[in-house]
C-alpha cells in the first residue's frame, strides 16, 4: 500500500507542476499580434488551374 501512496504522490505533484507551467505561460507570455500574408501557389488551392503533372502530361505533349 505504502507504494500506492508513494506512486500517486508522485503522480499528483507531476500532474501539479504541469498545470503551473501552463498556468505560468497562460498569464506571462502574450502572443504577437499583426498581419501576416502567406502566398498559396494556384496549383495548391486549384489543382486544375496550376501546371501540368503526371502520366496525362506525356500523352497531351506527343499530340
Amino acid at each position: 500500500m505504502p507504494t500506492l501512496f508513494r506512486f500517486l504522490t508522485i503522480i499528483a505533484v507531476l500532474v501539479g507542476l504541469f498545470y503551473a507551467g501552463m498556468f505560468a505561460l497562460v498569464w506571462y507570455v502574450k502572443p504577437n499580434e499583426g498581419e501576416i500574408t502567406v502566398r498559396i501557389p494556384v496549383g495548391k488551392v486549384n489543382p486544375k488551374l496550376g501546371p501540368k503533372r503526371g502520366p496525362d502530361t506525356a500523352s497531351e505533349a506527343a499530340q
